[in-house]
């Protein structure tokens, strides 16, 4: 017995059959590599398979060895140098562009020659003239360093455009980023803003095989948890998205430059910046002397060693001088041939950067 069916009751069945038997159509034509339309015809469709890479690929095909910018600092991709107002990040960023547009050297090592950049958004002609004749007497030997001085934010055809015509090109200084990069629209969260244009960035730097070097500032408050990449001012999508993280601060007495990278692990250097505005290697940061035994340091170097000279030289007891001898000697600082204080490798190079002109 069959129920009767209304004329909607009626019309609903037949959509709904019509409707698989379209559905099957699709999935068929899908089977066999096609995309079915309504109307009968079909087009072509890309099917997206994901690529594995064995072991064996690796080893028949390894990656070319890393090409440092900078060596040892300032690989390729995307980097943030990130300090104080007026703590020199600007001027170290600036050093090192000088050296790769001249073929010179960083921290004692032969930079290779390159097109260099420099979006200085925060200084006059006049400044930016004043400071490179400092940092670099002879200017003329730089001529692959250029400068640009406006920038209309956000422009991101205008960068790539920039990019494409001047090929020679192995580091971009952005200084300073926020001046550089769009508005934050609203309704749209810091980090994802943030993640969004440094994704970017990162792209074309890595792409392109060049630096991209972004200079920011930090927070006013020093970070709580210890870790010093933490005052760099902005979301954690900044520390996050960069391939190579600097952060320049004073401590004590000394300068200290932190290092944090994908290619490049950690590390930190004790800096010292001479009257020509540039900043010379130290040591290692976890190699630093603190200012109390730079003084006995120091003293040694001179010629104080036996215990009574050191005791008028630093002006302290005879039982102190051989307490902090014993910490110098338990830190590696110092040797005792024949019970004399002297000076190891280390803090002979500490004290000599240190004390000597530049």
């Amino acid at each position: 017995m069959s129920a009767y069916l209304g004329d909607d009751e009626y019309e609903s069945a037949a959509a709904r059959d019509a409707f698989a038997k379209e559905g099957r159509k699709r999935a068929q034509a899908r089977a066999n590599g096609h995309d079915a339309k309504p109307n009968g015809h079909t087009k072509p469709i890309e099917i997206w398979e994901p690529k594995v890479i064995t072991a064996a690929d690796l080893i028949a095909a390894p990656p070319e060895p890393i090409r440092y910018i900078v060596p040892v600092l300032l690989p390729p991709g995307l980097a943030v140098i990130a300090g104080k107002p007026k703590g020199g990040k600007s001027l170290l960023a600036a050093d090192w562009g000088l050296a790769t547009a001249s073929g010179g050297s960083v921290f004692g090592r032969e930079v290779a020659r390159g097109g260099v950049l420099y979006l200085d958004l925060e200084n006059s002609r006049r400044r930016i003239y004043d400071r490179y004749l400092k940092l670099h007497p002879d200017m003329g030997d730089a001529p692959n360093m250029g400068w640009i001085l406006e920038w209309r934010r956000g422009n991101r055809a205008a960068f790539t455009q920039l990019l494409d015509d001047r090929p020679d090109v192995v580091m971009v200084i952005i200084d300073i980023w926020k001046k550089f990069c769009g508005a934050q629209p609203r309704g749209v969260e810091q980090y994802d803003f943030e993640t969004d244009e440094l994704q970017w960035l990162a792209k074309e730097a890595n792409d392109r095989g060049i630096a991209i070097v972004l200079v920011m500032h930090t927070v006013k408050s020093p970070p709580l948890d210890g870790d010093p990449f933490s005052a760099i001012s902005g979301s954690v999508a900044i520390t996050g998205n960069a391939d190579t993280l600097f952060l320049l601060r004073r401590e004590g007495d000394v300068t200290k430059l932190y290092q944090r990278g994908r290619d490049s692990g950690d590390a930190s250097y004790v800096l010292r910046m001479g009257d020509d505005l540039r900043f010379r290697y130290v040591c290692e940061g976890d190699q630093v002397a603190s200012d109390e035994q730079m003084k006995y340091l120091i003293a040694i170097h001179r010629g104080d060693r036996m215990p009574t000279e050191l005791s008028k030289a630093i002006g302290v007891s005879r039982q102190a001088v051989w307490q902090m001898v014993k910490r110098l000697q338990e830190s590696g600082y110092l040797t005792l041939p024949g019970g004399i204080p002297s000076l190891t490798p280390i803090a002979r190079q500490m004290v000599e950067a240190m004390s000597k002109p530049l």
